[in-house]
């Protein structure tokens, strides 16, 4: 019988949504019922009377430590300090659902309960490859390791996997979001396809239509993003699964949609959801990731590429040491480029006469700064609300449908 786990890390941020969880919880069946622990900082609990006797009663495990006194974008280090805490206590083999307090959703744990580890059968990146598949919700599909970091599900031991953070990725690659560290972070230094997009990598760009086409027109002849692009959809076969039990067979939408479209543009379907900002969407079912690596999408000239590039990899003696000139230069190329689009403070190597400049912005942390009683109420008060306000949108998107 498998060993599980029901893990919270961080702040508790909403507490009502807090408290419906563990009340369903309470309710479900006691004899299947895991252990919950929650792994966070000194004092937090003991701000939420009403959560901290639902805890007690529910004989939940308390894991406190003191905050990290260095903040890394997203506060990034300080999630890996929880999650690694409270991993290891829970035991190497326990197979863990991960969520924060105020996110946690009652049937996805429920989908956790249904789920059983699945053994990772890779070929083709062992340097990276956890023992068993890691269940998330979904990622972005245009933007390698950006996935959802938010609920997953894993065994223990992969997961520890996460908390071994490159601290010099701050240095090499600045515009790295937290869920990239986070996924990617033992990718960028060990598959070189990956250092070299990383360190001209642009990141999301919001709120700026305009430049975001700029920018895919340039990745889309770029032969490093195209590789880049590949050898992440091979890593998402391969080491990850759905945590959500939805149903792969509707698969037939993608073959009138090109590679582009399931990038960048407008899906009709649920599974493809275009951010409304970033213009770039989102994947919600990792099963299809199967069916886009066999080609079952509309031809393209950018699609027919990644579909080459596929090939090369699968073929390679050792896909994470694959390199060419070609994919070097181009990385170089578009570091260049994306400044002629007035994208700028990306950390991309540029060349400059007989050098190569490492460009950008610094190394993106900076010291805790430790406010006020008062302050920190009001930043809790203003991420409740905007959280309510996320709430909102999707479901007055999902009813738009």
């Amino acid at each position: 019988m498998i060993e599980r786990a029901v893990l919270f890390t961080g702040l508790v941020r909403n507490e009502d949504k807090f408290l419906d969880f563990l009340n369903l919880f309470e309710k479900s069946s006691l004899e299947n019922r895991p252990p919950i622990y929650f792994s966070t900082w000194v004092g937090e609990v003991a701000k939420y009377p009403a959560i901290s006797e639902k805890l007690k009663n529910l004989g939940a495990v308390i894991l406190e430590q003191k905050q990290p006194d260095l903040v890394l974008p997203g506060h990034v280090l300080h999630q890996v300090a929880a999650l690694d805490f409270a991993l290891s206590i829970i035991g190497r083999d326990v197979f863990v659902y991960k969520s924060r307090p105020d996110f946690v959703d009652f049937g996805t744990y429920k989908s956790f309960m249904a789920l059983e580890p699945i053994p990772v059968l890779e070929k083709y990146f062992e340097e990276i490859a956890p023992t068993n598949k890691i269940h998330v919700l979904g990622f972005f599909a245009a933007h390698p390791f950006y996935i959802n970091d938010i609920t997953y599900c894993g065994v223990a031991r992969d997961l520890l996997r996460i908390t071994d953070l490159p601290f010099t990725a701050m240095s090499r690659y600045h515009r790295v979001a937290p869920e990239q560290l986070i996924w990617g972070g033992s990718a960028m230094g060990r598959v070189r396809i990956f250092d070299r997009y990383f360190r001209s990598n642009t990141g999301l760009i919001f709120d700026d239509e305009t430049k975001v086409r700029a920018n895919i027109e340039i990745l889309k002849k770029s032969a490093c993003y195209v590789y880049a692009l590949a050898a992440y959809f091979m890593i998402l076969d391969a080491h990850f699964a759905a945590l959500h039990l939805v149903s792969d067979s509707d698969v037939e939408f993608l073959k009138e949609i090109s590679l582009d479209d399931l990038l960048w543009g407008r899906v009709d379907n649920p599974s493809i959801v275009l951010h409304p900002t970033a213009y770039t969407n989102s994947v919600r079912r990792v099963g299809l990731v199967k069916n886009i690596l066999a080609g079952e999408f509309k031809n393209s000239p950018f699609g027919e590429r990644f579909l080459e590039a596929i090939d090369v990899l699968q073929s390679a003696e050792r896909a994470s040491d694959y390199l060419t000139d070609e994919i070097e230069n181009s990385a170089l190329a578009y570091g260049d480029a994306v400044k002629e689009i007035g994208i700028h403070g990306s950390k991309a190597i540029c060349r400059r006469q007989e050098k190569l400049i490492l460009e950008g912005a610094g190394p993106g942390w900076n010291q805790q700064q430790t406010g006020t009683p008062l302050t920190e109420k009001l930043e809790g008060e203003v991420n409740y609300l905007r959280r309510v306000n996320n709430d909102l949108q999707e479901r007055l998107r999902k009813a738009s449908l």
